[in-house]
């Protein structure tokens, strides 16, 4: 007879912790992208407005924007760019420092 039971086999708790945390995740994800994608954006632009509530009225640099996110890839100019091109983020260049970009 052929099983029938299509979660996976375990060898510990901590594999099953693990699977649970990780399918979590997916869930949660899958919800939030659905819940942007009527405003055109995804986790990461979301993580990035969030970390600019967080300094409010503060502007903050780019550089430091990357440092709170969850997840650093490296495509913060193109995320910044999307989100100054819907109004969300105002983008300033550093009066002393022209290679410091802030955002707020």
């Amino acid at each position: 007879m052929i099983s029938t039971d299509l979660r996976p086999a375990f060898d510990d708790e901590r594999q099953k912790a693990m699977y649970n945390i990780a399918l979590t995740y997916n869930v949660i994800l899958g919800r939030t992208l659905a819940a942007l994608k009527p405003f055109e954006l995804n986790d990461q632009h979301y993580n990035i407005l969030k970390s600019l509530e967080y300094r409010h009225p503060e502007p903050v640099s780019v550089g430091d924007v990357m440092d709170m996110l969850v997840q650093k890839r490296g495509d913060i100019t193109r995320l910044m760019d999307k989100l100054v091109a819907k109004g969300l983020v105002a983008r300033a260049a550093h009066l002393l420092d022209r290679r410091v970009v802030h955002v707020a």
